[in-house]
């Protein structure tokens, strides 16, 4: 309502600074203004540039929280000007590295060698991150992997052990960005 009282305009939110972990997507909250001025309107603005597509319509502010690849947790804010008074609505984004998950964590194979398929999946991915897979032991061939990059399959061959050797192991491993998680290829002799 409008009104020209001496009271001072009060903006009220449902917690006047609000605090949350926001992941990466699109929000909103809304706001009332109590003793508002016909000569003023509301303005939302905010310093952190990883939240975007700030507007304002009617009481409801929208805005978009890009994902958060400082390495650290961050903290932002959106605030609301009407005339001389404002009010603060908090953003907390905390930092959570990928975490790279194998189904199993070795895989034995006797002298005769086969093949095998291990499972993986990837928590809190990252956009533009791919999974990739290597072993640097020629015994052991990856012959494809299935799947997204945040979760899927990947299918290896164990070569015979023709008994030149003694018991022998090898680590395929799984990398998501400079994330690794390995996996133990043992076989007997």
């Amino acid at each position: 309502s409008v009104t020209q009282a001496n009271e001072a305009p009060v903006i009220k939110m449902s917690s006047p600074v609000l605090s949350r972990n926001y992941s990466e997507g699109s929000y909103s909250f809304n706001y009332t203004i109590e003793n508002q001025r016909e000569s003023f309107s509301a303005k939302v603005r905010t310093g952190a540039s990883w939240i975007t597509g700030l507007s304002d319509s009617n009481g409801t502010v929208s805005f978009n929280v890009e994902e958060n690849n400082s390495g650290n947790d961050r903290i932002g804010e959106i605030i609301i000007e009407y005339g001389n008074v404002n009010a603060k609505f908090i953003v907390e984004q905390k930092y959570t590295s990928p975490v790279v998950i194998l189904m199993a964590r070795q895989s034995q194979f006797d002298y005769t060698g086969g093949s095998s398929v291990v499972e993986y999946a990837i928590q809190n991915p990252r956009k533009n991150m791919k999974v990739s897979v290597s072993c640097d032991y020629s015994w052991v061939k990856i012959i494809s992997r299935d799947g997204t990059d945040t979760s899927g399959k990947i299918y290896f061959d164990v070569a015979e052990n023709d008994g030149k050797q003694e018991s022998r192991t090898a680590y395929l491993i799984v990398s998501y960005g400079t994330f690794n998680e390995t996996i133990a290829i043992t076989q007997s002799n």
